[in-house]
Order: C-alpha cells, then sequence, then structure tokens
C-alpha cells in the first residue's frame, strides 16, 4: 500500500514538473511549442536503441565488490522528446539479466533474474550554464518505472544431481554427511539457472509478487552527430521497492538469510538516437454558423482563369490571361502538334510532323540527333553543366531599356504593321507569349522614357518602357521593374503628363494647319520662281537585277552643285541633298522585303541576313524584311547583297510617318507600277535553285550489314555524307521538283526493299525540313 501511495505521489510531481515546463515559451530555442490555435505545433520525437552492463547490487554475493563477469547485457528502446531549450522527457524499455554467485564457507548460493522495466524520467541538460552552439550535452535524469523480475537458481546440474557444497572446496553428488559419503563423485556447475525461486518456496514466502517499482536516476552525456542524429552514454542506477529480485531477504531461513534493504541494479550503456520532425496544426473548432452566409450556387458559375469556362467544367486551370480556349477550358491547337498555339512558334505545322516543345517541326538530323542521345551509352551526348554564380552575372550583364510596343501571338493590324517598320531601329524577338517589338538600346531609364512619350504621342498606345536583364523583357506594370527602377521626378512628371503633351501637340498642329492655309499664296509663288531657275529634269535607270529597273527623278538646280552620280556598273547613286528634296524631314525608311509566307520558318533559312525583322499580319502571312536605312543608295546595296545570297524575289520597300509610300515620292520609280497592298497569298522570295531534295535510304555509324551493302552497290549514284555525330548518311538522287524525290523513294520502297527511306531537303546544301522546301518553293 505503502508503494502504491509513493508511486502516485511521485508520478503527480513528475506530471507537474512536465506541464509546467511545457508551457514556458522560448521562440529561438524551443523545438516544441504550443502557443494558440492558429500557431504550429512543431513535434520532434526521438527515438534510438541501446546495448549496455546490467549490475545487480543485493544480499548474494559481496556487498562492497561485484565481478564484472557476472554483469550481463541489457537492451534499451527509447523514446523521447523536447520540452523545452533544457528539459526532455523520456520513455525507455529495458530487458535483460541480473546474475550474482556467492560461495564461502558460510553459505552458497547463486541466481539469476530477467529484468523487464518500462517507465517515463524526465532529464536535464545545463543549458542555462553551457554555450548554445555546443555538440555535447551532459545530462541528468530522474523518473519512475515498473519492474518485471522473473527469479531462478542453479541447484541441480544436467545428469538431476542436486550440489553439495562441501568443506574441501569441492562440489559432489553427496552431503558431506551422508553415510555413503565416502562413495560421493565430484561433479561440475552446469551454470543453467533452472529452478525458480519463487515456485521451489526454499523459504517458505509463497507466491510472492514478481512486480515492483523503480525510481531510475542517470547521468549522461550526449553527442550531436548530424543534424537528426545523436550519440548517447550513460549510467543509471535503479532504485527498486522490493528485496525478492534474489529471493533473500532477512526472513529468509538458516545460511540464506540476508538484510532488509531493497535488491537494485545498475545500466551502463550507451545508444543511437534519430530525431523526427513533425509539423502538425492544431484543428481550430469550427462555428457551425462560419458558413451559413456563403452563396454555394455562386461557386458553380466561378472562373478563376477568366477563360469563359466554368472552374468545374474546365480541364485546363489556370490559363493565362487572353488565351482563346476550347469549350473544355483548354489553349487552342490548331495545328494539334501538342504545343497550343499561344506557345507555338509554329502555328502551322504539317499534319503527323515531329515538332520540339516550341512546336517547331523537327528536322530529320534533330530526330536522329534526339535518337542517339537516348541511346548513348558511352557518355559522348552527355550533358555539361556550369554554374554561373550571382556575382560573375552581375559582373557579365547591365540592364539596358528599351520600349515596348506590344506583344503579338496572332496577327498584327496593316495600319500597324506600316507604322513600326517606319521605325528605323524596330526590332522582333521571339519569346513564349509572341513575338516582342521594341526600339531603342539606352542605359538611362530617362532617355527611354522620353522615346516612350514620342511614340506614345504618335499614336503606338501601348508604347512602355521595358528593362531587359538576361534577355527578358521587364516592363513598368511588373512589379520586378519597380523594385529594380528608381526613376527620377522629371521622368515621372513627363510620364504622368503624357496626355497634356498630346493636347499641346495637337493645339500645335492645328495652329500649322492655320499658318499654312494662311501661306499658301506665297509658298505656290515661291514654288513657281523657283520651277523658272531649274533645268530639264532628267532620268536615270538604276539597274538593280536582273528583272527590275528602278528610274530616279533628279532635278538639278542651276546653282546647286549636289547632283546624283551614275557609277559605271549603271547604278545611280542618292545623295543626302537629293533625298531631302523630296523628304525634308528625312524620315523615310527603307527596307527589303524577303517574302511572305504562310508559317514562320527557321532561322538558318535567313542566315547571313543582318537586322532581320519578322512580321505576322492579321492573315496569317508572316513577312521578313531586313535592313533599315534612311538612304536609298544604302538600300540599293543591301538589295544587291540579299539577291547575291539567294533571295531573288526581295524588293525595296519604303515607309514614312506610319505609312508604306510609293518609292517614286522619294525620288526613285519602278518600270512597273508599284503595289503598295500585302500580299493575299505566300511570295517566296528565296531563289527556286536552292532548294534541292534527295532520298535518304539509310545512316550507319560502322560497316554497313552485308545484305543491305549488296542491296546499296545496285543503286546508282549514291552518296554519302558525314554527321557531326559520326554517322554516314547514305543519299540518292537531286532534284529540285519534289514530286521527282517522291517518285524516286518510292522506287526505293518497292524495287530495292528499302522501307525506311525518306525524302530530305537542302537549302544552301543545308538539311531543312521538307515542310519548310515546300513552302519555299511555292
Amino acid at each position: 500500500m505503502k508503494l502504491n501511495k509513493l508511486f502516485i505521489i511521485f508520478s503527480l510531481i513528475l506530471l507537474n514538473i512536465s506541464i509546467a515546463f511545457a508551457q514556458e515559451k522560448e521562440k529561438k530555442d524551443n523545438v516544441y511549442s504550443q502557443n494558440t490555435e492558429d500557431e504550429v505545433t512543431i513535434f520532434k520525437p526521438t527515438a534510438g536503441l541501446g546495448i549496455g552492463i546490467l549490475s545487480y547490487f543485493g544480499d548474494v554475493g559481496s556487498a562492497s565488490f561485484k565481478n564484472p563477469m557476472t554483469s550481463r547485457l541489457g537492451y534499451q528502446f527509447l523514446a523521447s522528446t523536447r520540452l523545452n531549450s533544457f528539459f526532455d522527457i523520456n520513455l525507455h524499455f529495458l530487458v535483460g539479466k541480473v546474475e550474482a554467485n556467492e560461495r564461502s564457507f558460510e553459505r552458497n548460493l547463486n541466481f539469476q533474474a530477467e529484468i523487464r522495466s518500462s517507465g517515463l524520467s524526465l532529464s536535464y541538460n545545463f543549458h542555462q550554464l553551457l554555450p548554445k552552439n555546443r555538440k555535447l550535452d551532459p545530462f541528468v535524469s530522474l523518473g519512475i518505472e515498473s519492474v518485471e523480475f522473473l527469479s531462478k537458481t542453479d541447484i541441480y546440474d544436467s545428469q538431476g544431481n542436486r550440489y553439495n557444497y562441501w568443506r574441501d572446496g569441492s562440489l559432489r553428488n553427496l552431503p558431506e554427511e551422508h553415510p555413503n559419503a565416502v562413495n560421493a563423485i565430484h561433479i561440475q556447475r552446469d551454470y543453467i539457472f533452472e529452478t525458480d525461486i519463487r515456485e521451489s518456496n526454499i523459504d517458505g514466502f509463497g507466491r510472492y509478487s514478481e512486480r515492483t517499482f523503480a525510481i531510475p536516476a542517470g547521468i549522461g552525456l550526449r553527442m550531436y552527430l548530424y543534424d537528426n542524429l545523436d550519440f548517447k552514454i550513460g549510467t543509471t542506477f535503479h532504485y527498486t521497492f522490493s528485496n525478492l529480485i534474489d529471493g533473500v531477504t532477512e526472513n529468509s531461513k538458516g545460511t540464506r538469510i540476508g538484510n532488509s534493504k531493497n535488491d537494485h541494479f545498475l545500466y551502463s550503456s550507451f545508444s543511437l538516437n534519430y530525431r523526427f520532425n513533425f509539423k502538425k496544426k492544431s484543428k481550430k473548432k469550427e462555428n457551425e454558423n462560419t458558413y451559413s452566409d456563403v452563396d454555394y450556387t455562386s461557386l458553380d458559375d466561378e472562373d478563376i482563369d477568366a477563360d469563359g469556362v466554368k472552374d468545374f467544367k474546365d480541364d485546363c486551370p489556370g490559363t493565362p490571361s487572353g488565351v482563346k480556349v476550347n469549350i473544355n477550358g483548354c489553349p487552342l491547337d490548331n495545328d494539334n502538334d501538342g504545343v497550343p498555339d499561344f506557345l507555338d512558334q509554329e502555328p502551322n505545322t504539317h499534319a503527323n510532323a515531329f515538332v520540339d516543345v516550341n512546336g517547331v517541326t523537327l528536322t530529320d538530323e534533330a530526330i536522329l540527333l534526339l535518337y542517339e542521345t537516348y541511346m548513348d551509352s558511352t557518355g559522348k551526348f552527355a550533358i555539361i553543366t556550369r554554374t554561373v554564380y550571382e556575382a560573375e552575372k552581375r559582373a557579365s550583364s547591365s540592364d539596358q531599356y528599351k520600349v515596348q510596343l506590344g506583344i503579338y501571338n496572332t496577327g498584327i493590324p496593316p495600319e500597324l504593321i506600316n507604322k513600326f517598320l517606319s521605325l528605323t531601329d524596330i526590332t522582333s524577338t521571339e519569346s513564349p507569349l509572341g513575338t516582342i517589338y521594341s526600339v531603342g538600346n539606352y542605359s538611362s531609364y530617362n532617355d527611354a522614357v522620353k522615346r516612350k512619350n514620342e511614340l506614345l504621342n504618335s499614336g503606338l498606345e501601348e508604347a512602355t518602357v521595358a528593362l531587359i536583364r538576361n534577355g527578358k523583357f521587364i516592363t513598368e506594370d511588373d512589379p520586378r521593374f519597380n523594385t529594380t527602377v528608381k526613376p527620377d521626378k522629371s521622368s515621372v512628371a513627363s510620364t504622368n503628363n503624357k496626355s497634356e503633351n498630346i493636347s499641346q501637340n495637337l493645339t500645335n498642329e492645328t495652329n500649322k494647319s492655320l499658318s499654312n492655309n494662311e501661306n499658301s499664296k506665297s509658298k505656290t509663288e515661291s514654288i513657281s520662281n523657283s520651277t523658272t531657275n531649274t533645268n530639264a529634269v532628267k532620268e536615270s535607270t538604276i539597274k538593280t537585277d536582273a528583272g527590275s529597273n528602278t528610274n530616279v527623278k533628279t532635278t538639278n538646280n542651276t546653282t546647286s552643285t549636289n547632283t546624283n552620280k551614275v557609277s559605271a556598273n549603271g547604278i545611280t547613286e542618292f545623295n543626302a541633298s537629293s533625298l531631302s528634296e523630296k523628304d525634308p524631314d528625312n524620315q523615310v525608311v527603307f527596307r527589303i522585303q524577303l517574302g511572305a509566307y504562310s508559317r514562320k520558318l527557321s532561322k538558318n533559312i535567313f542566315e547571313g541576313v543582318d537586322n532581320l525583322i519578322m512580321v505576322t499580319s492579321e492573315d496569317g502571312l508572316v513577312r521578313y524584311l531586313s535592313g533599315s536605312f534612311t538612304d536609298y543608295n544604302e538600300a540599293v546595296k543591301e538589295k544587291i547583297n540579299v539577291v547575291l545570297k539567294g533571295y531573288n524575289g526581295s524588293f525595296i520597300v519604303a515607309y514614312k510617318n506610319g505609312k508604306r509610300i510609293p518609292l517614286a515620292s522619294v525620288g526613285a520609280t519602278k518600270t512597273s507600277a508599284e503595289n503598295l497592298n500585302d500580299p493575299i497569298k505566300p511570295q517566296s522570295a528565296v531563289s527556286k535553285d536552292l532548294i534541292k531534295f534527295k532520298v535518304q535510304i539509310g545512316a550507319f555509324k560502322n560497316e554497313v550489314p552485308a545484305d543491305i551493302r549488296i542491296k546499296y552497290n545496285s543503286i546508282k549514284g549514291l552518296e554519302t555524307q558525314q554527321t557531326p555525330t559520326g554517322l554516314t548518311r547514305y543519299i540518292s538522287g537531286t532534284f529540285s521538283d519534289y514530286n521527282q524525290a517522291v517518285k524516286l523513294k518510292n522506287e526505293m520502297i518497292n524495287t530495292y526493299g528499302i522501307s525506311d527511306a525518306f525524302i530530305v531537303a537542302y537549302f544552301k546544301d543545308q538539311m531543312i525540313p521538307v515542310q519548310e522546301a515546300l513552302e519555299l518553293i511555292k
């Protein structure tokens, strides 16, 4: 009864201490905290396994010395969690054996007890007295536990002979006082503890309880190995409340009599422990009226991505703003190549064509390279990654500003195209959202704002300043722009007064118009007087290519020394004076148009062409233009240059003040009438003689197999090509007519049995997709 009361009192004390420390809040050091219902509770339980030695202290054996050879192994499972920075609460389960042997003239006793104990303890690590950033934690612990023991003794050998201890130190099968003692034989202990002490009732104690409580008090050292792993070494003395573990008490009989002190045992061990991290958010009890005012019907009509398809029917939630979708809410993919139109850089891919992630048709070489990379086992196609550190990025890149005119993933209205092409420094940049058109390249934000305001005043309402960083456009409405750029007050004021500037410009234009009307008479007279002092108009011919003659009219004033010269090759060279006579503001922009196509072409089609611009109109035609000249002579030279590169159908176009204008208006006229309307069907400028079709019948890295080589030897005109990957490509035929290539391919399949023959296309001896080749010969 006393033991039960003591155990209950100690448990209550331990529980109160645990609760008190668990409620203490330490923001920096706590690994366990539970504050309000909305806060996150973090549990970091630790589990470990230990092994050690159990030593016994009791009535059997020497009270002052314990033979370490009689100590036995014990095994322990540990679980703990931290209450705060200096207290842990621990749960342990211990199994093992204790043993003792006593041999003397007075008595000969031995026993072995199986021990099982489990309990709860509190440990303290001296956190307030030690450095916070430490790898070693000394600790002391105190707790309460339940102990179960099963005690046995060894009094018989394996043959069933009882041990008899004689005064001469021998061990025999008969007592020394036995009448037949002279016939006693020597025997040996087998150290098998076969006799249950309680069941044998040697001292008449009856069936006493083999369970008791104990107080484990320990000391040790914890070493932190890794973030979640630690090593612990220590020793714990278990003060039990029983004197029956060894089966000997002060009430035992004869020489077995012991003392009244309880039996104890010591466990010295080391363990390896792992800490788990669990995060759990406490549940807050919901008020039953919390959602009483919610209109659940409106949730059925919700469309978070604003694509026109309700969320519960939307198969593609999160569609980017402005992207056209189908009835299922997924972005349109008109060419069914698996890449949605708003990301597709080649919107009109032919059916069943293989494309890359950007929707661009893969060339045969690209497909072959993908296959070889996939099958590679030699490391030839291994990707070597180079890490670019932030300091290197800052050192190698500097911020630049452009004025972005708009992003278009479909066609551009014709009037806007003409405005764009009237700008001398316009560029086009491909992006996942579409083609970005921009002008300028400024290191000063204020300069970019000034240019933006000029463009806004000219009617380009979407003009905005963009920061160019690492090849990406960051516009003024992007939060990243505001955190990077800090414009001064003058630029902000300039932007805020945009509408005032436009209004002022309109007023100036009105006044200018009125002034021109009032002075029209004097202006007419001035022109008339000037005309009387001019010579006759001379007409010269500019020969720009074999099939196009351009006539240039020049007016030579008798007092002027600026005349147009005709060079030996028949090209008339314009000078700045003659151009300014037709264009006083010097705002004419000349470009070379390289054709209009039904699809975007690969960049290598226009390899070697400088200042290339791509413009997609509303009808889907894609026009390519090169150059930007204010001097017509330079435009003529550039046209000759691109013609020599194989773009025979190219021609010069002129733009001024947002409109395409006739060449005649700036002093150059063509022998044939110039059509200023945009083309309504594809018109290729590429020389068809540069497009060739061939039939590939195979590609091998090593020797061609014998059976296939026999077929190849029977094919006339077979040529080989080496690829950058080390393959030998076998090709037959060279045709300008695609149908002839188809005929040869069918012949290879039907006559020679080469079922995997296919057509390949070349432009300037470079392989291109067959679909592009067909586009170029239209």
